[in-house]
């Protein structure tokens, strides 16, 4: 009897002991990702609340660093948050700039085969539609638009030739988003907390061309659309 009681003592330390250690080793990356995830969940429900969405899209973060070259995000009514993307947004700002400019071809997809076929047929004026949409979504929840601008600037690439026939360049996508804050939200250029961030200098560097287009627009005031490079 005495061996039995000691054999379950010694085995009921061992798992107490091996609980404890099991215990010590998880929680630092169960907590990071339960933060991550809070912060990603967070953002894209205020997103949706503060614009009135009235349907539902899940967040989802994941660890995993490549992002299928199938995109399901439409099928699923879900964005999927990867860390080779996550890593470029620096603040809640840019956090919020990249759920928004996913959210609004999610939301579309939820009008119907038809419609949401419309912009695979037609990607690339949809993309600035969806681009613009992203705006107006990140203003109405209280983030600032051209984090828009910087966190694009930065996870994009700029793909060129036979590799964009069926996309605009980037930094056409940058030259119509910034007309679009410039026309509809112009104090967020004006108090820009962005201004001396590289990714932003970056932008006014190379878009010098593009802008010049637009200043020339505005004086002129013209109302046709600028064939952005």
């Amino acid at each position: 009897m005495k061996k039995i009681y000691n054999f379950i003592l010694s085995t009921g330390l061992l798992f107490v002991l091996s609980s404890s250690v099991f215990a010590e080793e998880i929680p630092s990356y169960i907590q990071h990702n339960i933060t991550v995830q809070k912060r990603v969940s967070d953002i894209g429900l205020k997103l949706l609340n503060a614009n009135k969405i009235q349907k539902r899209i899940s967040f989802v973060y994941t660890n995993d660093s490549n992002q299928p070259k199938i995109d399901r995000s439409i099928s699923k009514k879900e964005i999927v948050v990867y860390d080779k993307k996550l890593a470029f947004a620096a603040d809640d700002n840019e956090l919020a700039a990249m759920l928004a400019l996913n959210m609004a071809k999610v939301i579309n997809g939820y009008n119907g085969f038809f419609i949401s076929s419309q912009s695979k047929l037609a990607p690339k004026k949809y993309e600035i539609l969806f681009d613009k949409r992203a705006v107006d979504y990140a203003v109405h929840a209280g983030f600032n638009p051209v984090a828009i601008i910087t966190y694009m600037n930065k996870a994009y690439p700029q793909k060129l030739g036979i590799f964009a026939y069926k996309k605009n360049k980037i930094s056409k996508r940058l030259a119509n988003i910034y007309e679009y804050i410039y026309v509809n939200y112009p104090y967020y250029l004006k108090d820009n907390p962005y201004l001396y961030s590289e990714s932003y200098q970056n932008f006014l560097l190379f878009s010098i061309d593009n802008r010049t287009m637009l200043q020339k627009k505005i004086k002129s005031g013209s109302k046709k659309p600028l064939n952005y490079e």
